[in-house]
């Protein structure tokens, strides 16, 4: 069972500077590696974005637990299965911040302790 975890206030009227989305299918074994790896990044200002693409293995029902504890996690349900390539644009077009960053349900990230430096390419 996840375990409650603060999250910065959410404000529904500002953008979160990065938005991970994640598309899941029967990955129940794997969620709450994936999950806790990313609420567990010293950078905060984020907004979750997870499609549950019609699980069957119990995946959805912790991802809702998951979104109850966790403000910063939007969770979006379809119950007919979309398939990786759909669901993958999907959770994307819902992400509302100018940086996305993508990540699969079976991934876990390593904590991120510098900060992030953008740079443009000539």
């Amino acid at each position: 069972m996840p375990q409650r975890r603060p999250s910065a206030p959410r404000d529904s009227a500002r953008t979160p500077a990065v938005s991970v989305v994640m598309p899941v299918h029967n990955a129940l074994p794997y969620l709450d590696q994936a999950v806790e790896s990313i609420l567990g990044q010293t950078l905060t200002d984020f907004e979750f974005v997870i499609l549950d693409d019609a699980s069957t293995d119990g995946s959805t029902e912790r991802l809702r637990e998951w979104a109850a504890r966790d403000s910063r996690i939007r969770l979006i349900e379809v119950t007919t299965n979309l398939g990786p390539a759909l669901s993958s644009q999907r959770v994307a077009d819902a992400a509302t911040a100018p940086i996305v960053a993508r990540m699969d349900a079976d991934d876990i990230e390593r904590l991120i302790t510098r900060p992030f430096r953008s740079r443009t390419l000539a």
